[in-house]
């Protein structure tokens, strides 16, 4: 329970001195800040006391630390401290957490003014934190929230109202609203009974304020019903238990208590109380330490340290430097758009792992990140790793995923999702499966498989692994498998551990449930044990590893690609300059017999119809002979006289008596023989005059076919030629040709 200032005991030489300091000077308590300006809470007095130098925080944390090693934790009083530095402990707060606007005051009675302010300015919500001042060394958390209905103020008492400290804070904060003399204010105290050491009220109240407004709606319901008088002005824990979330008692100190809270609410008993995916059983049994032959829980006193480390890193220009590497980020676009080749992949990583150092949580969120298409890191980085790049990029990843979700700033889940395929036939990569098929012998899906063995720790986790990995993908090629189409990752192993076994790799994610008994890799490797897989040990060795070592190879690797590339293509244009050459000589060559033959054809025309010509005008010749001839052979007609009385009667002359009767008839005259010859000759000469002609075309007709067929006969042969000559160079240019390849 919390101590009155007279009860504590002198645990810092620093603070004890401190106290002491303001006594003699007669002054107020030092440690009094006015921290109410909106969003930043600066302690300007604070700032400028030698108290609150690096040194000193230093020498603090190192107490703390020392503690937790040793086990003096239980024993030490932490409160003059926590109360030291809670102006900056909430000031810090403020920078991590948008929208917190928390507010720290040293005792009650200055949050009469507060709450003037608020009725005045009708602000609709307000947080603080309120310690008791000179009346004591206690804190609790007061949220006001304002409406049409008046004012209501929730006090969240992290330990109960039976101590002397915290019935104390609450009635001097009732004093407060009355002297306020707002109206329609209404306030109550829930006690949470979190508390059972004497000494963490601090880190408590400084935990529940984050809670209480990342559980706005929640809350919102108890200011309603406080508003309703629903409530009562103190409401204990079997009230609580029953309207609160699970993450507000994922500190709790008691063992019963903790009993008692998943009793009353039993849907928290599988509710998630950290990143890491715990219920609050798994992490109360993971932060139990055995002391004085008993166990209790460390779980706060790690949460004091996380806060003071974040503080430090404030004080040391941290903040700068996350600032820094943010703006670094950004330039990779949403998503990690930017990354387009393996060096701007391992800057990327280096940049993420630096910021990992500084800030995790910011790390976490730009980690698993996703554009408007869903991609992020890790798909980029299996876009280049499926081409056969460096699997120390996939190594390095999968070793910042691991110690994010060591740390608890990544649920298994996040890790899960950003590892494997959403979907089957997903369009965003899946790194696993760029890993597994590209890099399966090796280190790094070692790597890969023990952390999906680390993950699949429950049942639910492992069926979800085992169902995206039994998802078939598209649109992966990878050269040394020859397996282009689709398949899921147990059929891609399986091919890969065809040609190279990994057998450690499968015992991993067989000795974790991750391989169905249905598939034939859980028969492989049956004798393999699965050996541990270490990464890097923490942020800063990832990011020595990026620098000198990861990001030099690849730059290198990269580089040598490169010149390989731009050799490729050199030989490849030369081999198209050779093949031009060859094409621009065949291709006279070509025009020049076409010309040869087309001259030839044009010379056997031209002799054709110079025959052709010469027969008509032999022709000609001889007919107009024959026509010369014919009348010098051909004897003239001779006209024979008839009687006009056997033209008249119609009676033959024989008829007619007298004397003329018996005179005989003048001979006719015949046609010559030679005449009938000549005209038989000439008919003779005629014809086989046509018969020469014709059998002459058809001559000439003949051999242009014949020519022209052997033209194509020759080309076609030439082509045929051509197309076998330059197959083989034209295989050799081909990534996968024999020819580069030699």
């Amino acid at each position: 329970m919390a101590k009155t200032a007279l009860d504590m005991p002198e645990i810092s030489t620093v603070s004890s001195d401190i106290d002491r300091r303001a006594v003699a000077t007669g002054e107020a308590d030092m440690l009094e800040v006015n921290a109410r300006s909106a969003g930043t809470h600066q302690a300007t007095n604070a700032d400028r006391d030698a108290s609150f130098d690096r040194t000193a925080l230093d020498s603090q944390l190192e107490r703390i630390e020392r503690s937790l090693e040793d086990g003096s934790w239980a024993e030490r009083d932490f409160a003059r401290l926590d109360r030291h530095w809670m102006p900056r402990l909430v000031e810090r707060a403020n920078q991590r957490k948008d929208g917190l606007d928390l507010v720290f005051l040293q005792r009650p009675a200055e949050f009469t003014d507060e709450l003037s302010r608020i009725a005045r300015d009708e602000i609709p919500a307000s947080r603080y934190i309120v310690g008791l001042g000179d009346g004591g060394m206690h804190f609790a958390v007061l949220d006001v929230r304002q409406s049409e209905r008046g004012i209501s103020v929730l006090l969240f008492e992290p330990a109960t109202l039976d101590a002397d400290a915290p019935g104390m804070l609450a009635f001097q904060t009732d004093l407060a609203i009355g002297a306020s003399a707002v109206p329609n204010v209404r306030c109550c105290k829930l006690e949470l009974d979190l508390q059972r050491s004497h000494s963490e009220c601090g880190v408590f109240s400084l935990f529940l304020a984050k809670k209480v407004h990342k559980a706005s709606d929640e809350i919102e319901v108890l200011h309603r019903a406080n508003l309703a008088k629903d409530l009562a002005d103190v409401v204990g824990k079997d009230v609580i238990d029953t309207l609160l979330p699970a993450t507000f008692f994922k500190h709790a100190q008691g063992k019963r208590r903790l009993e008692a809270y998943l009793q009353a609410r039993p849907a928290a008993e599988t509710a998630a109380v950290n990143k890491k995916g715990e219920t609050l059983r798994q992490r109360a049994a993971r932060t139990l330490v055995s002391v004085g032959g008993g166990l209790r829980s460390k779980s706060i006193h790690l949460k004091r340290l996380a806060e003071y480390r974040s503080l430090q890193q404030s004080l040391d220009g941290s903040d700068a430097l996350a600032s820094r590497l943010q703006r670094d980020l950004a330039a990779y676009g949403s998503g990690f758009a930017g990354i387009d080749s393996p060096p701007r992949a391992a800057a990327a990583l280096s940049t993420l792992a630096e910021l990992a150092a500084a800030d995790p949580a910011t790390a976490a969120r730009h980690a698993v990140a996703r554009d408007a298409h869903g991609r992020h890191l890790a798909s980029r980085l299996a876009e280049l790793l499926q081409r056969g790049h460096l699997s120390s990029l996939g190594a390095a990843c999968v070793s910042l995923f691991q110690l994010l979700h060591r740390d608890g700033w990544l649920a298994r889940t996040e890790v899960v999702a950003a590892l494997l395929a959403r979907e089957k036939g997903d369009a965003v990569a899946s790194l696993a499966h760029a890993m597994a098929g590209a890099n399966w012998p090796s280190n790094a899906v070692n790597h890969l498989c023990a952390l999906l063995a680390a993950l699949a720790d429950d049942d639910g986790t492992r069926h979800e692994i085992v169902r995206r990995l039994s998802m078939t993908q598209t649109g992966y090629a990878f050269k040394q498998l020859v397996l282009q189409q689709s398949a899921d990752f147990y059929k891609l192993v399986k091919r890969a551990n065809r040609l190279n076994p990994n057998p450690t790799a499968i015992a991993l994610l067989r000795q974790a449930g991750l391989i169905p008994h249905d598939r034939e890799l859980s028969r492989h490797a049956a004798d393999a044990q699965a050996r541990p897989c270490g990464g890097a040990t923490d942020y800063v060795a990832l990011h020595s590893a990026l620098t000198e070592t990861i990001a030099p190879e690849v730059s290198r690797a990269h580089a040598a690609m490169i010149e390989q590339a731009r050799a490729l293509a050199d030989s490849r244009q030369a081999a198209n300059a050779h093949l031009a050459a060859a094409d621009a000589q065949q291709r006279v060559a070509r025009q020049q017999k076409r010309l040869a033959a087309a001259t030839l054809a044009e010379h056997a025309l031209d002799v054709g119809n110079a025959l052709h010509t010469a027969a008509r005008e032999r022709k000609i010749a001889v007919y107009e002979q024959a026509r010369a001839e014919r009348p010098a052979a051909r004897p003239a007609r001779v006209s024979l006289p008839v009687p006009i009385v056997a033209v008249v009667s119609g009676t033959p002359p024989a008829a007619n008596a007298g004397p003329r009767r018996q005179a005989a008839a003048p001979a006719q005259p015949s046609v010559p023989r030679r005449a009938a010859a000549d005209d038989a000759v000439l008919e003779r000469r005629h014809a086989e005059l046509k018969s020469f002609i014709h059998e002459h075309e058809t001559a000439q007709i003949e051999a242009r076919l014949r020519d022209l067929k052997a033209f194509r006969a020759d080309h076609e042969a030439m082509k045929t030629a051509e197309s076998h000559r330059a197959q083989p160079l034209r295989s050799g240019l081909e990534p996968g040709g024999d020819g580069l390849r030699r």
